[in-house]
């Protein structure tokens, strides 16, 4: 009996050892993986920070495409939308580069966050540069707020612009819960702490206050717009509705000023500057070491927040979300 209990000890130490062992191997192609990958990419990558494009053109390029945000998102396969952080560090590079003398930003957005599109909006606002701003198929809401302090905006016949307004959402599993027998025990200290919760039906006093916070950063939107363009009280009274445009229409409402392309906001600048133009495209190349860092950092987001989602109170942060 004594050797049965022995062996059976042995076998499930080997067991666990040959677990150990395993996850060990794994670990150091891990690692290996990560070192080649720095690697490659300092071989392969080249020089894509912002000092390396001073001198190099007199016209900075900026895209603008996507859903904008406050910090970059994306993974290693998928780089999705614009950061604030990142379009206002090259407007303030393109600023200090004394060979650049016009700044042409290149917008496809519907919009996003209203603090990252104001953000953005400020900081080529406050250029020294010729500003002028290109809109492609989209270039709505907090993107089009973006272009509005521009010299010159250019767009399409078929573009979409306007849509000068805000919307916030919320969800509410009330019902479903009770469906299920799931109850909601509500402790909080302040009356409104857990406004927004979607663990319970949003008040009519909670609704109006939500109401008055978004008619305040419309009108603030609007006025921002407004000084922007110099447009007209009648123009403005149009736009304020919320309504997306077409190229012609948005011309006709002073929202741009010329119909065109990138090629015709070119020759512009080159008129303004009184030079040919020589484009110089601003942007975050990021070498497959960064995109496995990042895409690593924001998996290790994605698990600490599903740890911490638990303590954490399931109000405002989570569930209410404010977008230009």
């Amino acid at each position: 009996m004594a050797a049965q209990n022995n062996m059976g000890k042995n076998t499930a130490s080997g067991g666990k050892s040959k677990w150990i062992f395993i996850i060990g191997i794994l670990f150091i192609l891990w690692l290996i993986s990560i070192v080649a990958a720095g690697a490659i990419s300092l071989y392969f990558g080249g020089d894509y920070s912002i000092e390396s494009k001073m001198g190099q053109g007199n016209v900075a390029v900026i895209s603008v495409k996507g859903e904008i945000t406050g910090d970059k998102t994306g993974s290693l396969l998928l780089d999705e939308g614009t950061a604030s952080t990142t379009v206002v560090k090259f407007i303030k590079a393109a600023d200090k580069d004394q060979g650049v003398k016009a700044i042409l930003l290149e917008i496809n957005s519907p919009g996003g966050a209203a603090v990252a599109s104001e953000e953005i909006m400020a900081a080529f606002s406050k250029s020294q540069k010729l500003k002028v701003a290109v809109i492609r198929d989209v270039g709505a809401s907090g993107a089009y707020w973006i272009a509005s302090p521009a010299d010159r905006i250019f767009a399409s016949r078929m573009s979409l612009t306007g849509s000068i307004g805000v919307i916030s959402s919320y969800l509410q599993f009330e019902g479903t819960m009770r469906k299920y027998g799931i109850t909601y025990e509500r402790l909080v200290a302040g009356e409104y702490k857990d406004i927004g919760s979607p663990f319970r039906n949003i008040t009519d006093e909670e609704k109006t206050m939500f109401q008055e916070k978004i008619d305040k950063i419309h009108e603030y939107f609007l006025k921002s717009v407004a000084d922007n363009r110099n447009m007209s009280k009648e123009n403005i009274a149009i736009v304020s509705h919320g309504s997306f445009f077409l190229g012609e229409e948005a011309l006709e409402l002073g929202l741009i000023d010329e119909i065109g392309n990138k090629d015709d906001a070119v020759k512009y600048i080159e008129q303004e500057i009184n030079a040919s133009a020589k484009l110089v495209q601003y942007e975050e190349r990021r070498g497959l070491f960064n995109s496995i860092i990042d895409t690593m950092s924001h998996q290790s987001f994605y698990v600490g927040q599903g740890i911490g989602s638990v303590i954490s109170r399931p109000g405002i942060e989570e569930s209410i979300n404010i977008r230009t």
